[in-house]
């Protein structure tokens, strides 16, 4: 090989190494919005439909609402954190939650035509009432996101039954049943049945309503970008984090993304004890907010583990 053959080669094998990492699935690092976001492909487009994500989680959610605080007695407000609590037991390991509490401007009084001169008054009243406070008028709705995660082997296996197709994007390899396929049935199947069976344990004190497809990525969108704004499902094959990362994200030590700044605020102390509706104020208060909790639950096995081994750390 001459020296001429050589240089070409090597300057060629750079070229490809480089223009390798520039492809999303071989960054190293980065390079916007949508690398860091998890969220992969809708795989189920029922309700509640079900996303699968780049790590091999999958991904569900509701709206809900419980009762009226105003009216509940303190019983009835334990009562409901028990039955909560007993609901969620069976998902311990390789599950998460998200529950979003997001505030926004209430939409306008509707207009209604009532059969009698009475309502009509009454109501009359009310539309009266509510436009003297436009602009101070807000509404809270509250969703609930149930995360999976299935074992690293099965990942493994799953990970064999896609592949990219340039015309179809995600989609499985070959049109024979393989045993990857089997897997994947089983594990999706598996999950439909898990958040059914979390679906009626939290149905009994609460109202809750599945999301579909385009409610689920409208909720994930709202709370990447703060705008509530409807998204349809895209086509097939279609990766999420690029179709919902559409404002731009700058980082530093004044972040922001799109038109919204990005500020954290550290709670330094917890009080002692806590009570059902502590939170409750929050939905009193005039301007929007998102309030998220991450919920990340572990059983007994690996609870007494993580204990262990940070009492080795004691002295």
């Amino acid at each position: 090989m001459d020296v001429v053959t050589l240089s070409v080669g090597a300057g060629l094998g750079v070229a490809a190494s480089a223009a390798l990492g520039r492809l999303r699935e071989h960054r190293a690092a980065p390079q916007g919005a949508a690398d860091l976001l998890n969220w992969g492909f809708v795989v189920d487009a029922g309700a509640p439909a079900v996303i699968l994500q780049k790590d091999g989680s999958l991904l569900a959610g509701w709206r809900y609402r419980g009762p009226d605080l105003f009216a509940a007695t303190p019983e009835e407000l334990d009562a409901l954190t028990r039955h909560a609590n007993d609901a969620l037991l069976p998902f311990s390991d390789n599950w998460m939650f998200h529950v979003d509490a997001i505030r926004r401007p209430a939409i306008p009084y509707s207009p209604d035509v009532f059969p009698d001169a009475v309502c009509q008054l009454i109501d009359d009243e009310r539309r009266l009432a509510h436009e003297q406070e436009t602009g101070r008028q807000f509404e809270t709705t509250y969703t609930i996101v149930a995360t999976y995660l299935p074992p690293s082997d099965t990942v493994a296996r799953l990970a064999s039954f896609f592949v990219q197709d340039v015309s179809h994007g995600l989609a499985p390899k070959g049109s024979a049943r393989s045993g990857s396929d089997t897997v994947w049935d089983r594990v999706l199947g598996a999950y439909r049945t898990a958040v059914h069976t979390l679906q009626t344990r939290l149905g009994g004190r609460l109202v809750l309503e599945p999301l579909d497809a385009d409610g689920l990525l409208t909720h994930l969108h709202e709370c990447l970008t703060g705008l509530p704004q409807a998204v349809r499902t895209p086509l097939h094959g279609s990766y999420l984090d690029l179709v919902l990362a559409d404002q731009e994200l700058v980082s530093g030590f004044e972040p922001s993304i799109g038109r919204h700044a990005i500020r954290v605020v550290a709670i330094q102390g917890f009080p002692d004890r806590s009570q059902p509706g502590q939170l409750d104020i929050l939905n009193s208060v005039g301007f929007p907010y998102r309030w998220s909790t991450r919920f990340i639950p572990l059983g007994t096995h690996e609870a007494s583990r993580l204990i262990r081994r940070h009492q080795l750390q004691w002295f």
